[in-house]
């Protein structure tokens, strides 16, 4: 919406730095507006207007953009932007962090960002919580990615609670509401389903979240970028279908998924 509000009143040019959300289908119909992605603000012309992107911006952007002198929209997404006022008030007390996320994603990049180096630390997978050497004696404060598996978050906090049952959790609601309808869905969906397609795209966490626990609960599953990439076999067994999408796919290629099987 932010980056239509943009284009209607402002008009080109217009820069966003990385995808605006995962989603191929809407960064290419962007483009195609004229709409020009970025990943570094240097490759922005000084006093241009940017959008950054719903995932979150590190302090150091916000400083840069500056510099440049550019015009800034921000379309961090509020969740995410709560994550990052939790993550500065925990750095204040100077508590030790742990920033669960997956490293190299946009979120996780923003949100570490208001982190000291001093007091992050990473954790990913077991192993991580494995190699943890933190003072028990000090206060501990656990940060997730918004876009996390519910399940998956919910089991590496308890992991972690068994080695520091004194830390301070996220709220319930740090994970991405969005995201969370979903995956419950998932799980609704896989009691009467066969099969189930996932739209959205390969880069987009939350809908890799949605296809991994599809597998994960027996079921057949296929993620499709678009309705192009179906095909009959994937259905061919099933007598009933069902279908989701990630948090940022346009209703259009849901529907057009669901017409594209209805000429099956």
């Amino acid at each position: 919406d932010i980056v239509d509000l943009a284009l209607q009143h402002y008009g080109l040019p217009l820069y966003v730095r990385h995808a605006i959300v995962h989603n191929d289908y809407l960064v290419n119909h962007y483009t195609q507006l004229g709409v020009q992605f970025v990943e570094n603000l240097d490759e922005i012309p000084i006093g241009s207007r940017v959008i950054l992107s719903a995932h979150g911006s590190a302090p150091e952007v916000y400083a840069e953009a500056r510099a440049r002198q550019l015009d800034v929209l921000d379309a961090t997404c509020p969740l995410v932007r709560k994550v990052h006022m939790e993550a500065k008030k925990m750095a204040r007390r100077r508590m030790q962090i742990i920033l669960i996320g997956h490293r190299g994603h946009q979120e996780f990049v923003g949100t570490k960002g208001y982190i000291p180096e001093s007091l992050c630390h990473v954790v990913e997978t077991d192993a991580d919580i494995d190699a943890l050497n933190l003072d028990p004696n000090q206060p501990i404060g656990v940060l997730t990615q918004t876009t996390l598996s519910v399940s998956d978050t919910r089991r590496l906090i308890d992991k972690i609670k068994q080695r520091y049952p004194t830390l301070t959790l996220p709220p319930e609601k740090d994970i991405c509401y969005a995201t969370q309808n979903r995956q419950d869905a998932i799980l609704d969906l896989v009691k009467t389903c066969d099969v189930i397609l996932v739209c959205g795209s390969k880069n987009s966490s939350n809908t890799t979240r949605l296809y991994e626990l599809a597998k994960e609960q027996g079921r057949p599953a296929y993620m499709l970028e678009s309705a192009q990439e179906f095909t009959d076999v994937m259905i061919a067994d099933a007598a009933h279908v069902g279908i989701s999408s990630g948090a940022s796919v346009p209703q259009i290629l849901v529907t057009q998924l669901v017409n594209q099987i209805g000429r099956a």
